[in-house]
C-alpha cells in the first residue's frame, strides 16, 4: 500500500512538471566592491521551457539601495531530437542598482514568478566605498563630517548636457543626426524635461528616445562621468541658410549633500541646459528638372498592376512603389492622368521606414483604385521620379511604365456606354412601375377594396426595414470596393485561415510549409495594422502592436513562433508532427491577437 501511495505522488509529481514546464533562475552581480558614486548591475536569468505569467522582477524595499532601471533582453534556443522539438526561453534582466551609502550592503533576495510558483534569487554582499573604484579620482577630504554645500559652477561642470551633430554642414535634404547626451558625477533624481528640443527649418524624425536611465561610463578629459544618451533625430533642412537648433533643457536635483555617515540627505535643484547649434545648410544647385519635388537621396521605382481580370465596371489597382535612402518622409502621391472613362476612387498610402543605424531609408507605397467605364485599349501613366543624388551630385530622373492595358466588357456594361444604374435607383424605379396598372381594362371605380390601417403600417414598416438592410449591404460592399485599407482589416482573419488550410496540405513540402504558415502570420498582422504586405519586418509590427497595448507576453510569442519556423525550415529529421503543433500554435495565436483588435 505504501508503495503505491509512492508510485502514484511520484506520478503526480511528474505530471505537474510537465504540465506546468520545468524552469530556473540563475543570477550573478558585477562587482563585490563598488564605489558610492558607482552603480551596481545585476543580472537574471530566467529559463524554461514554458513561462506563463511570467512577470518582469523588481527590487524589494530596500534603504541600501535605489532603482535606476533595467535591460530586458529574449532568446530562444531550439533543438530536433528523434523528430521532437524542443525549445527553452531566456529572459535575461540587467536591474541597475545605486548605492545610498558606504559600508557592507546586502542587495536582498529578488522574488521570480512563472508557472504559478515564485523562486528567488540570492543575496549578494557588496562593500561600497568612497569615490568610485572604476578610475575616477576620490573627492578630496573634508575637513569636518559635516554636510558640505558645492556651489554653482562645481555643479555645472560636474554636470551638463551635450548636444552634438554627425556634420556641421549640409544640403537642402540632406540627413543630419543630432544627439543629446547627459554627463553626471552626481547621482541625480527628479530628472524632468522642461524644454525639449526646436528643430524650427528641419523635418525631424526620432531615432531613439530613453525610456530608462541606463548610465555607461565615459572618460573626458581624464574624468570619469556617468554618461546616459537621452535621445537621437534625424533632421532634413528644408531651406538654405545658417540654421540654429535650439538646445534641451531638464531640471533635476543633484544629491551633493551626505551626513556623517555617508548617507544622501539632500541636495540641489539644477537647470541642465545644451548649447545651441549652428548648421550651415547649402541650396541645391540650379537647373532642377519640372518633375523634382525636393527629394534627396538614393531612390529606385517599380510600378505594376494588381487584377484578376480586366472588365468593364470592375475595380483594379495600380500601384506605384518607391524605395530609398533619404527624406522619403517627405515624399507625396505622384499626380498621374488616368485615360478619361477610368474613375478613381483614391490613393491608399503605406509606407514602411527604417531607422537602422541612425539612417533614415524605407519604402513608400501607392495604391490608385481605379474602375473602367469603356472597354477598349488602353495606357496606365509613365511615373516619373526625380531626386538629386548626393553622391554623384547631380539630378537623377527614374520612370516606370506606362503599361498597355486592354480593358474587356463587362458583365453590368450597358451597350459599352459604362452607364450603371445603382442598385438604390434599381428599387426606387421598381417602386414607381408597381403602381402602374398592367392591364388599365380590369380597373373599375369603386372595386378597390378598403385597406386595413395596421396592415398598411406593417407593410410600410417591413418595406423600411428591407430598404435599410440593403442599404446597409450596400455601403459595406461600396467601402470594401473604394477602401482598401478597410478591406484588408476586415478580411485579415479570414484570409489567414485560408492561408492556413493551404499550410495543412504542405507538411511534404518543408520551404512551402514554412513560407505560407509565415505569410498568414505576418500578412494578417500587416492587413490590420494597415502596413505594407510586401516587405514587412516584424520591429515595426511590433512597434504597432505595443502602441495598440498588445501585453509583452503576446510580442514575444509572436517573435518565438517565427523563430521557431525559421528554425525547423533547416532542422533534418522527421518533422510532420512538429509541423501540425506549429500550425495550430500559429492559428491560437492569430485568434487571440484578433481578439485583442476587437
Amino acid at each position: 500500500m505504501v508503495k503505491l501511495i509512492l508510485k502514484i505522488s511520484l506520478f503526480l509529481l511528474l505530471a505537474t512538471a510537465a504540465l506546468h514546464g520545468e524552469w530556473s533562475v540563475t543570477s550573478d552581480i558585477s562587482s563585490n566592491r563598488i564605489g558610492i558614486d558607482d552603480n551596481l548591475t545585476v543580472t537574471i536569468r530566467v529559463s524554461g521551457d514554458k513561462l506563463d505569467n511570467h512577470q518582469q522582477p523588481s527590487l524589494p524595499n530596500t534603504d541600501d539601495w535605489a532603482f535606476a532601471g533595467v535591460n530586458r533582453s529574449t532568446s530562444t534556443n531550439f533543438q530536433l531530437i528523434g523528430g521532437r522539438m524542443s525549445k527553452e526561453i531566456t529572459y535575461t534582466y540587467q536591474m541597475i542598482l545605486a548605492p545610498t551609502r558606504k559600508g557592507n550592503l546586502t542587495v536582498p533576495q529578488i522574488p521570480i514568478s512563472a508557472n504559478g510558483e515564485t523562486k528567488n534569487t540570492p543575496s549578494y554582499q557588496v562593500e561600497v566605498v568612497e569615490g568610485s573604484v572604476s578610475g575616477r579620482s576620490s573627492p578630496s577630504p573634508r575637513s569636518s563630517p559635516t554636510p558640505s554645500q558645492p556651489d554653482e559652477g562645481d555643479i555645472r561642470d560636474r554636470v551638463f548636457l551635450s548636444a552634438t551633430t554627425n556634420k556641421k554642414s549640409a544640403t537642402v535634404g540632406e540627413q543630419i543626426v543630432v544627439t543629446y547626451t547627459l554627463y553626471t558625477q552626481y547621482q541625480l533624481a527628479n530628472i524632468s524635461f522642461s524644454r525639449e528640443p526646436s528643430f524650427n527649418g528641419f523635418w525631424a524624425d526620432n531615432l531613439y528616445r530613453a525610456k530608462s536611465l541606463n548610465y555607461q561610463r565615459r572618460t573626458i578629459d581624464g574624468q570619469v562621468y556617468s554618461a546616459v544618451v537621452l535621445g537621437k533625430w534625424a533632421l532634413f533642412p528644408l531651406s538654405p541658410g545658417d540654421k540654429t537648433i535650439e538646445p534641451m533643457e531638464l531640471t533635476a536635483t543633484a544629491l551633493t549633500q551626505r551626513d556623517f555617515f555617508g548617507f544622501r540627505t539632500g541636495g540641489q535643484n539644477i537647470e541642465i541646459k545644451a548649447r545651441p547649434i549652428s548648421i550651415d545648410v547649402k541650396p541645391l544647385p540650379s537647373g532642377a528638372p519640372a518633375t523634382f519635388n525636393g527629394l534627396v537621396g538614393d531612390f529606385s521605382m517599380v510600378s505594376e498592376l494588381k487584377a484578376d481580370t480586366l472588365a468593364t465596371n470592375e475595380a483594379f489597382s495600380y500601384i506605384v512603389s518607391i524605395s530609398g535612402t533619404g527624406n522619403i518622409q517627405n515624399l507625396n502621391a505622384p499626380k498621374l492622368n488616368f485615360p478619361s472613362s477610368f474613375e478613381e476612387y483614391g490613393v491608399q498610402e503605406g509606407s514602411n521606414i527604417n531607422t537602422d543605424r541612425d539612417i533614415v531609408s524605407g519604402t513608400k507605397r501607392y495604391e490608385y483604385v481605379l474602375v473602367p467605364r469603356s472597354p477598349g485599349e488602353f495606357e496606365l501613366p509613365k511615373v516619373d521620379l526625380t531626386y538629386f543624388d548626393l553622391n554623384a551630385g547631380k539630378y537623377v530622373t527614374k520612370s516606370a511604365g506606362p503599361i498597355p492595358i486592354r480593358i474587356a466588357k463587362g458583365k453590368d456594361s450597358a451597350g459599352g456606354t459604362g452607364s450603371i444604374v445603382s442598385r438604390g435607383e434599381v428599387f426606387r424605379v421598381g417602386q414607381d412601375i408597381r403602381h402602374i396598372a398592367s392591364d388599365a381594362k380590369s380597373l373599375r371605380r369603386g372595386s378597390l377594396a378598403k385597406p386595413n390601417g395596421g396592415s398598411i403600417i406593417y407593410f410600410l414598416l417591413g418595406e423600411f426595414l428591407f430598404l435599410a438592410v440593403i442599404m446597409v449591404f450596400r455601403r459595406r460592399k461600396e467601402k470594401l470596393s473604394s477602401d482598401i485599407g478597410y478591406a484588408r482589416y476586415t478580411k485579415a482573419l479570414k484570409r489567414a485561415f485560408k492561408d492556413l488550410r493551404t499550410a495543412s496540405s504542405q507538411f511534404g513540402d518543408m520551404e512551402a510549409f514554412v513560407a505560407t504558415v509565415q505569410g498568414a502570420l505576418l500578412h494578417y498582422l500587416a492587413d490590420r495594422l494597415s502596413l505594407p504586405r510586401e516587405g514587412v519586418v516584424f520591429a515595426e509590427i511590433r512597434d504597432r502592436l505595443a502602441e495598440r497595448k498588445i501585453d509583452d507576453e503576446t510580442l514575444d510569442s509572436i517573435e518565438g513562433l517565427l523563430e521557431e519556423l525559421n528554425f525547423i525550415r533547416f532542422a533534418p529529421g522527421e518533422k510532420e508532427e512538429v509541423s501540425k503543433d506549429l500550425l495550430n500554435r500559429t492559428k491560437d495565436l492569430i485568434v487571440k491577437i484578433d481578439r485583442a483588435f476587437k
